[in-house]
């Protein structure tokens, strides 16, 4: 009798006695019902990309289903798609290819040129699913549906969905743990988000009856599915929309139907994958990262026969998957993938990532490991490449400026760099995938550069001059974009690099709103003296003297000297605070600045002037219950937040209501029309000894009140073209809950695919929902784009609808005979009915042994049967032509071939 050795079940084993090994089989066979296969769809995804450069309206569309290979019948070679812009194309299966387990994999491709800009939902339908899904109503009768949205945008850039590497069906047994992930991979780096939906089985209709299996979750990160755990055997159908975002923006998405097969492990357990670490890679390092992947067999066992021991365990399919393998340079590699072994397996992950694979959002590679019963683990790992610093960073002191020098990064494909600075050191670095300068570190980007090829960077505070006494300190980190991607990418930050300036001139510490008023403000002004042990009196001998300025404005107007004072010697430099009075503080900044004098040979001379600083001018807009505060200042010190206040009407005094650390601020849950006063105070220092710190200065105050600034919701345009009345009818749809103040709609339009629209008309009235645009232009062309935006009674305007594009007609057709005898009836040779949308012609006529007799590029021809060399009239008979006519399209003039023959009779 056999009985088991572990808790653990076996579904094949070896027998040992003595030297014989007898190695015997013992076949799993699930019954899934008797329908369960007998029609056609399992699962499947379209994917598309876009043909030619970003402008291109040309698109290429892959539709991959999953069929049952035991419905010869509902076998598809050929299939309808629906291009979502009420064209369709009959398209020829590309591939077939046969999986395990009875799947074929059908691969579609077809491209298709759209009219313009637009959003589009390309699908596919088909009338048969397998029957049998547990968790929809009567899956046999229920229609297969797939789609996905593309937006045809020519300003984000070239578009191409995701593709999915990981096929759509699994299996998963019951009572354990199931995990899959698609495998999405975008090769241009946005960002993607995973949804669950219901499967569909139209467009808009979801299947009917359908649930989310109980404890089935998905990861919107990175697409994977857990489901802890299925408790009925069967099939399921569930649905992922993966979304695609570029700066934020939604750009399309795609919708995977996939299938999942319960089946019953009661003797089987799935293979285990030791868990795996997330990480970053420095790329241009020649690092190459290694990463061991062990996957086990967890039902590994003995069962003993009398003095015979049973030994059995499972073959396992280890595999390997990802965007790291399709790297055009330098991709990953699992040697021997996929690998296969007994009881476990190993393998070994490797990357030496090359620069070209530098990008914001992470990859991810998917190992699947997957036994002789098609039971599969899976573990996913997120793998960010990410550009090096830049090298060797310097900083040298230079007068009132400091000159940054730096070597290439270790990556010599930068677009730019990044500069950030900030008073005295830090001991920061960067931590394993912190890429770029976070801002708890102390750190501003104060330029940009955007030639990679420039080494050296002028600190001179973009003009304004760097404080004396301060040591700056400083951060280089490079830009990478590679080909291919749209979103910028910062890498490691540089080593730190700092230079102190000598504190030998004044320093301004002040520049503080005291009373506003427009002629009777007043404003507190105050410095710091110079260093004595930077000032050499030997060289710059007593007695000195200051001298403040002030400049109307933030500082781009002329300097007027308000005050003066001197001392007799260095100690006695202490008299550094004015109070500028009879001042217009309410509608206008100050900004000041201290020249600092010695006497040499009795006469004064300049030893340097302190950088400008300004007051803080506060600005409001008018909102929707609320107010938007704006300040601006021009300061040499670091401001590190602001304190806004607002006067309490109850107790006449200022309450604090919040800070910022940006110069903007919203004040919220404020009644329309009501009157609200502010001002606000600026915290900073210099970070620097021999300061005041901190350093606080107000701003005016500013009354204003709360306004309806809500623009109403863009509406929804439709449109359609009469080329015969040369004309483009209008239509829009508007959301009633945010457009009822809307009182007049505004109209755009573009001229062919140029995308450069102006403004050419309105109509008013919130009813009036149509236009017709019958401009005299439009005789020569329709071609181009219109958008429509809602004005509301405040005049606010709603952002632009959805674009729609109209094309022309093109019309030109030449008779076959005409009649040149002079009754003025059919005398000439024209375009019948007449001819529109049409730039030129390149016609030629020839007599039957091929000699040119006539051409014109008038697309009127009016040729009257004479021959063009000898005008004399042509003899009756039949002659040739051939024609390039130049169309007017929305792309463009296109050149269209034209031929054929025309019969001269001129006998009346």
């Amino acid at each position: 009798m056999l009985y088991p050795h572990s808790n653990d079940r076996k579904n094949s084993f070896i027998l040992k006695s003595g030297t014989v090994k007898i190695r015997i089989l013992i076949l799993f066979l699930v019954f899934m019902g008797g329908k369960a296969f007998a029609s056609h769809n399992r699962a499947g995804e379209i994917t598309y990309m876009q043909v030619g450069g970003p402008k291109s309206l040309t698109f290429q569309a892959t539709l991959i289903t999953y069929t049952d290979t035991r419905s010869p019948k509902a076998d598809r070679p050929n299939i309808t798609l629906d291009w979502g812009d009420g064209q369709s194309s009959s398209i020829n299966r590309q591939s077939q290819i046969t999986l395990p387990n009875f799947v074929w994999k059908n691969t579609y491709i077809s491209t298709h040129v759209y009219s313009g800009p637009g959003s589009y939902v390309i699908s596919f339908q088909d009338p048969n699913r397998v029957a049998d899904v547990l968790n929809m109503d009567q899956s046999f009768y229920t229609p297969f549906y797939v789609e996905s949205l593309l937006i045809i945008d020519p300003l984000q850039g070239f578009v191409q969905s995701p593709i999915l590497l990981n096929p759509p069906i699994q299996n998963a047994c019951a009572f354990h743990k199931f995990t899959d992930n698609p495998d999405a991979y975008d090769a241009d780096g946005d960002s993607l988000y995973f949804k669950l939906i219901p499967p569909k089985q139209a467009v808009g209709t979801n299947v009917s009856g359908y649930f989310t299996p109980q404890h089935l979750k998905l990861d919107s990160t990175n697409g994977e599915v857990t489901w802890d755990s299925a408790t009925q055997i069967g099939i399921y159908n569930i649905a992922i929309q993966v979304q695609m975002y570029r700066n934020k923006k939604l750009i399309g998405y795609i919708i995977r139907d996939m299938q999942i097969i319960v089946i019953d492990c009661s003797v089987l357990y799935p293979p285990f994958i030791e868990p795996l670490p997330d990480t970053c890679i420095e790329a241009g390092i020649n690092f190459n990262y290694k990463l061991p992947v062990v996957a086990r067999d967890t039902d590994k066992g003995y069962m003993h026969y009398d003095s015979i021991i049973l030994k059995y365990y499972d073959s396992i399919k280890l595999t390997a998957s990802g965007g790291p393998f399709l790297q055009s340079s330098s991709p990953a590699v699992m040697h021997n993938n996929p690998i296969i072994g007994k009881d476990s397996v190993k393998a070994v992950f490797e990357w030496a990532v090359s620069c070209e694979s530098i990008r914001e959002q992470p990859y991810i590679v998917i190992f699947k490991a997957i036994d002789q019963d098609s039971i599969a683990d899976i573990k996913s790992m997120k793998i960010r490449v990410v550009g090096p610093e830049p090298q060797q960073l310097t900083a040298t002191p230079a007068g009132n400026s400091v000159i940054l020098n730096w070597k290439l990064p270790k990556c010599p494909n930068p677009v730019g760099y990044f500069i950030y600075r900030r008073g005295d050191s830090s001991t920061w670095q960067h931590s394993n995938c912190e890429t770029g300068v976070p801002g708890y570190v102390g750190y501003r980007r104060i330029d940009t550069i955007t030639n990679p090829n420039t080494f050296t960077f002028i600190d001179n505070n973009h003009g304004d001059d760097l404080a004396p006494g301060i040591k700056y300190c400083y951060l280089v980190t490079a830009i990478y974009l590679n080909d291919g991607q749209f979103q910028y990418v910062e890498g490691y930050a540089s080593n730190e690099a700092c230079a102190e300036l000598k504190k030998d001139v004044p320093v301004l510490t002040h520049a503080s709103v005291r009373v506003t008023n427009t002629s009777h403000g007043s404003m507190y002004v105050d410095w710091s003296k110079p260093l004595a042990s930077a000032l050499d009196t030997n060289q710059n001998p007593a007695p000195y003297k200051y001298e403040l300025y002030r400049s109307p404005g933030m500082g781009s107007s002329k300097y007027y000297l308000i005050n003066s004072s001197a001392s007799a010697n260095f100690h006695g430099l202490n008299d550094t605070t004015f109070i500028d009075t009879m001042l217009n503080t309410t509608d206008s900044p100050y900004t000041y600045k201290v020249q600092f004098y010695d006497t040499d040979s009795g006469k004064s001379k300049l030893l340097g002037n302190t950088i400008p600083a300004s007051s803080v001018f506060l600005n409001i807009i008018r909102g929707y219950k609320s107010m938007i505060l704006n300040w601006s200042v021009k300061a040499p010190w670091q401001n590190s937040y602001y304190i806004v206040y607002r006067l309490n009407k109850t107790t006449s005094k200022w309450d604090s209501i919040g800070t910022s650390n940006t110069t903007s601020y919203v004040d919220t849950g404020l009644v329309n029309g009501h009157p609200y006063c502010y001002y606000v105070r600026s915290i900073g220092s210099y970070l620097a000894p021999g300061f005041t710190d901190p350093i606080d200065n107000n701003s005016e105050t500013r009354c204003s009140s709360p306004r309806d600034t809500v623009s109403p919701c863009p509406p929804v345009l439709s449109g359609i073209a009469d080329c015969e009345a040369k004309a483009t009818s209008l239509g829009w749809t508007t959301n009633d809950s945010c457009n009822a103040k809307v009182v007049q709609y505004n109209i755009y339009f573009s001229t062919g695919n140029s995308y450069k629209f102006s403004y050419i008309d309105s109509v008013t009235g919130i009813n009036t929902k149509n236009y017709v645009d019958q401009r005299k232009i439009l005789s020569y062309s329709l071609a181009g784009c219109y958008y429509v935006t809602a004005i509301d009674s405040y005049s606010n305007q709603s952002r632009p609808s959805n674009y729609v594009c109209v094309d022309n007609c093109p019309r030109y057709i030449l008779p076959n005979v005409f009649t040149p005898n002079g009754d003025e009836i059919n005398d000439l040779f024209i375009p019948f009915p007449g001819y529109q949308f049409i730039q030129g012609i390149d016609l030629k006529i020839y007599n039957r042994w091929g000699q040119q007799i006539f051409s014109s590029s008038n697309p009127a021809i009016n040729w009257d049967g004479t021959d063009e060399r000898t005008h004399q009239r042509l003899p009756d008979g039949v002659y040739y032509y051939s024609c390039i006519v130049k169309q007017i399209r929305f792309e463009g003039i296109i050149d269209v071939p034209l031929s054929g023959t025309v019969t001269i009779v001129s006998k009346k």
